[in-house]
């Protein structure tokens, strides 16, 4: 059977249910007149994202002093942009609630996920980069593609997974799925993010995870993704090296402005924020 990635994202997109939220805070983003207090009265509107927003907001990620107890304060504190930023993550992350897949634990799929998030986060932290927040979501739904095809396409992933087992090369899950289902989870993802209105920023980052040296628009950003996801995987296996784990692109730490020294020496700090962010997110131990 031949598939299209974007008939999958589109089978996919239509059993969620995104929240307009996103959409309307984009929106009052870019018309020039809204203000803090607009943004925090439509947050305000929905209790659950609140709650969540307000839990990040008091996190050790931030570290604000003080308790920081209303949307508006936030808002305040963060930055609207920053703030649509997070409410898509938060967004999306309670928007996949209701998906179960047999290929997949959606706590081991979004445990990866907030790792590559917050790795994303620190290293814009270490090379002093101003929009940490767009690349903490980034890193969050850069996998949304591989979620997707585990859904709608689960008998031929199967096929893939069982595939990336028995390989004795050093071949990638993503170039198995190109192999085998013709597409990949980043052309998923990206055909997605763009049914949905994501920024650009996020549309590249998310198609060029594994390819950072493909992207034109947002090199450094897709570059940061594509380290973070390493990152995670080291978090996760609790390793110290790369040799297990998806190579990284020399070039992509030369556009981030990294060796993998300094990769390697972030890893103690992302562990310990996945520890602490781990409850707000609502990720099983």
């Amino acid at each position: 059977m031949i598939y299209d990635p974007k008939d999958v994202a589109a089978s996919f997109s239509k059993a969620i249910s995104f929240p307009d939220v996103v959409l309307q805070l984009d929106d009052m983003l870019n018309d020039g007149i809204s203000n803090t207090a607009d943004f925090a009265q439509v947050i305000s509107r929905d209790p659950g994202l609140t709650a969540t927003l307000l839990r990040f907001a008091n996190s050790p990620v931030y570290g604000f002093p003080g308790r920081v107890a209303s949307v508006d304060r936030a808002v305040s504190l963060i930055g609207m942009r920053e703030i649509r930023d997070l409410v898509l993550a938060v967004a999306v992350r309670s928007s996949f609630d209701g998906i179960s897949t047999r290929l997949i634990s959606m706590s081991d799929f979004w445990r990866h996920s907030l790792c590559c998030a917050l790795a994303c986060r620190r290293i814009a932290e270490v090379v002093r980069h101003s929009q940490r927040e767009v690349l903490f979501t980034a890193g969050l739904l850069h996998d949304i593609g591989q979620l997707a095809m585990f859904n709608e396409i689960p008998d031929v992933c199967q096929e893939v997974l069982l595939k990336a087992q028995y390989r004795s090369d050093e071949v990638e899950m993503f170039e198995l799925e190109r192999e085998i289902v013709g597409f990949d989870h980043q052309e998923v993802g990206v055909a997605i993010a763009e049914a949905w209105r994501f920024p650009g920023v996020l549309r590249d980052t998310i198609r060029f995870h594994h390819l950072p040296d493909e992207a034109t628009a947002h090199r450094f950003e897709s570059c940061v993704v594509h380290i973070g996801n390493s990152m995670a995987v080291l978090v996760e296996l609790d390793m110290d090296g790369f040799s297990q784990v998806p190579p990284l692109s020399p070039s992509a730490l030369t556009t981030v402005g990294l060796d993998e020294d300094q990769v390697l020496a972030m890893l103690p700090d992302v562990a310990a924020m996945f520890r602490d962010m781990r409850p707000v997110f609502g990720i099983a131990a």
